[in-house]
């Protein structure tokens, strides 16, 4: 191994200095592989792991016929035993002797023992290993890897499962600017993917990358390669990737996914990354790789553009754009890696986690684990988690409905962060008071230490410490949300109440400044307070020092608001708001505008109301709304503003074996699949249109593929479609026509 570098708090960098860890694997039972980045080449030591697991007393593995060594534990938390076992089969082993002992099952409440279940964690929560330390970001070497598909003809999407669909070209790149693109005019598809095993093998990289790969790049080629009878060793150790069904939490989307490892690397996937940044910019709005780029400002001015629908018909006729437009996806992926990855690559250097497993999991199991690493080092028992209880919620307060012009939205996170910090907020359970170091180093860490400034790369460091801040001040405010959690082990759900009530009460105290400073205060969501500023303070600089004012007298801290500014709000509740920013970018927030339920054609008549309405143009939206009505009439909307597209989760036996039961309600996509004579498949995507007659019509009843649509005889339900609009009209009226 390398020396170690300079030692950092180990309560949040953990107490192993390796420095340049790249990736830590199992290796057999015993032991597991550290990979490190030195100047020169990637190095690779076997190093021994005892694993372990915590128990409530020792003599509840009396009777089980293995060997471990037990050791008391400080403190008088539930699991006050720490069991270590010679290998992993042996945990295992004891694991399951335990779990039949107990009659309970692996996730049931009350199990007399606590078990991280992934051995690279557990090693990483026991030895206090972290990833990168002391390694600046471009030191990694990270790898992208764009597909482009052939879609038989009939289908709108491709599936790697039917025999006329094949992969057309791989463009790579990596973050030396090394670039190829595997052709298939050049060659077949099995060569091509044997082609990349030999890139990755070959330039060996730490990390591989991809715009929606875990959704369909690496499916794709894991099954295509298993149709080619290709091997797939792209692990460092020649091995194939491993792969598990795996769900990812945004806000209240659930998003299932193929969760892909491969041995000594990491597997990014920027659509996730991208949903993650989401949270802590408000102004990233769509996650397609096309508009990341242009909202990172990576897009070049003279990259290629074809619509994803085209792309057989240009490797049919036009090849050389076809791959133009590849490896210009792979560009865009790596340059919105460097923009979107330091928030993970950050958090890595602190949380006993996989670098890959930073951009997916969610930040309560991560803190737990990190708080379990400490307590492992310190030999302190683990309380169980408490009982779920209610929990006071942040201020949601809508005060001025309608259009308000001249806002400005200050961030109210740092206000809840402050009660913790200067509160001395801790878990009752908390003994060794991990949580208090963990908050005020990572609000340290957030307002640049050393650890921040070293992992930037030495080129154009300013975007890395912005992203990775913007990123940390969610993370922090997510030590909250810890509190509250339900199964984590340091919970507190009386302390969440008391942070979110006093916190509350100080946003209050803050509105009333505002107020009393001759600002409006328009509404207050959980993250916001949104307000009309007094019509005198008519610059950035009059912005700040009101707000600054208003906090001087309103808190007993000095905190710092983020500030952002719109030209105009339009509001109708506390969460449910349209802003229009200085460079007329619109965006709709809350359940009742941003709705996944609104198909393309009702969005977009409600995007342009808001527009108008916002425009100080109210007038015009009746004559919008008859615009629409003549137009369904008319048949004069396109048909891909009408239709919905969904996924076929099942395949059409396991549906029709589900409604059979009373499992499963009907769905349109899948009674559309059912009357096909294409042969639909689990993963393909469906997208129809609603027929019949009437505004009640029973829609699994009466919809049609896209593809039955005739232009010359048009048989979309205009009633129907006339109606939902209707709907959406009636909702908003009263907003344009009073006054």
């Amino acid at each position: 191994m390398c020396p170690s570098t300079p030692a950092y708090d180990p309560v949040l960098f953990g107490r192993d200095a390796t420095p340049s860890v790249t990736a830590v694997e199992l290796e057999g039972n015993r032991h597991v592989r550290i990979y490190a980045r030195e100047p020169s080449r990637v190095s690779s030591t076997a190093v021994p792991f005892e694993p372990f697991l915590w128990l409530t007393s020792e003599d509840r593995l009396a009777g089980w016929k293995g060997e471990c060594r037990i050791e008391p534990l400080a403190g008088t938390h539930a699991f006050r035993r720490l069991a270590f076992f010679p290998d992993v089969d042996s945990l295992e082993s004891a694991r399951a002797w335990l779990l039949r002992k107990s009659g309970k099952g692996q996730n049931a409440p009350g199990l007399p023992f606590l078990y991280v279940r992934d051995p690279v964690q557990q090693y990483l929560v026991g030895s206090g290993t972290t990833h990168f330390n002391g390694m600046r970001f471009d030191r990694l070497l990270r790898m992208q890897v764009d597909l482009e598909v052939y879609r038989t003809a009939g289908f709108e999407f491709p599936n790697p499962l039917r025999e006329g669909d094949r992969i057309t070209a791989v463009a790579m790149s990596d973050s030396s600017g090394w670039e190829r693109l595997i052709s298939g005019r050049d060659h077949d598809e099995g060569t091509m993917l044997a082609e990349l095993v030999r890139e990755v093998r070959e330039r060996d990289p730490d990390v591989i990358e991809g715009h929606n790969f875990f959704r369909f790049d690496l499916p794709y080629v894991e099954e295509r390669a298993r149709r080619h009878g290709v091997s797939l060793t792209l692990g460092r150790d020649g091995s194939r990737p491993r792969r598990r069904s795996a769900r990812f939490l945004v806000g209240d989307r659930v998003i299932p996914y193929r969760h892909y490892e491969i041995h000594g690397r990491h597997v990014i996937d920027t659509w996730f990354l991208a949903q993650r940044h989401s949270r802590a910019d408000r102004t990233l709005k769509r996650n397609g790789l096309k508009d990341v780029a242009r909202h990172f400002g990576v897009a070049a001015a003279e990259r290629t553009y074809i619509r994803g629908a085209e792309a057989s018909w240009y490797f049919d006729h036009d090849p050389d754009t076809l791959f133009r437009y590849a490896l210009d996806d792979v560009r865009e992926t790596r340059a919105i890696s460097a923009a979107l990855s330091p928030g993970c690559y950050l958090q890595a250097r602190i949380f006993p986690c996989r670098y890959q497993d930073m951009a997916l999991v969610d930040e309560a199991t991560a803190i737990d684990r990190l708080m379990l690493r400490e307590y492992h080092a310190r030999r302190h028992s683990v309380p169980g988690p408490m009982n779920p209880a209610p929990v006071t919620g942040k201020v949601a307060e809508s005060r001025i409905e309608g259009v308000s012009r001249r806002v400005l939205r200050c961030e109210l996170n740092p206000i809840y962060a402050a009660v913790m910090r200067h509160g001395h907020c801790r878990p009752r359970s908390d003994d060794l008071e991990v949580f208090p170091a963990l908050l005020r180093g990572l609000q340290e860490l957030q307002g640049g230490a050393a650890p921040m400034t070293e992992a930037a790369p030495e080129r154009d460091p300013s975007r890395f410490v912005a992203t990775a801040r913007a990123e940390l001040a969610v993370l922090v405010d997510a030590l909250h949300g810890y509190l509250a959690a339900p199964a984590v082990h340091f919970n507190d759900h009386e302390a969440a109440d008391r942070v979110t009530r006093a916190g509350a009460e100080h946003v209050r105290r803050l509105a009333e400044g505002f107020e009393a400073r001759g600002a409006r205060v328009v509404t207050m969501d959980p993250g916001g307070i949104y307000l009309v500023p007094p019509a005198d303070v008519v610059d950035g600089a009059a912005d700040q020092a009101l707000v600054e004012a208003a906090v001087a007298a309103a808190l007993p801290w000095k905190v710092d608001l983020p500030l952002a500014r719109y030209r105009a709000m339009f509001c109708c509740g506390a969460e449910d708001h349209a802003l229009l920013d200085h460079e007329d970018g619109l965006s709709l927030n809350g359940p009742r505008l941003n709705s996944r339920g609104l198909e393309r054609y009702r969005r977009k008549w409600l995007e342009e109301m808001l527009r108008l309405l916002l425009d100080e143009r109210k007038g015009e939206i009746p004559a919008l709304y008859e615009q629409y009505r003549e137009a369904l009439a008319n048949h004069r909307l396109d048909l891909s503003l009408l239709k919905r597209t969904e996924t076929l989760r099942d395949s059409l036996d396991e549906y029709q074996m589900k409604v059979k039961g009373g499992k499963q309600h009907p769905r349109g996509a899948y009674e559309v699949a059912l009357r096909s004579e294409r042969r639909y498949l689990a993963g393909d995507q469906v997208s129809y249109y609603v027929a019949g007659e009437g505004a009640n019509v029973v829609v699994n009843q009466n919809c049609r593929h896209v593809s039955e649509w005739d232009p010359a005889r048009p048989d979309e339900n205009v009633d129907y479609y006339k109606s939902r609009l209707r709907d959406l009209y009636e909702q908003f009226r009263p907003f344009f026509t009073k006054g």
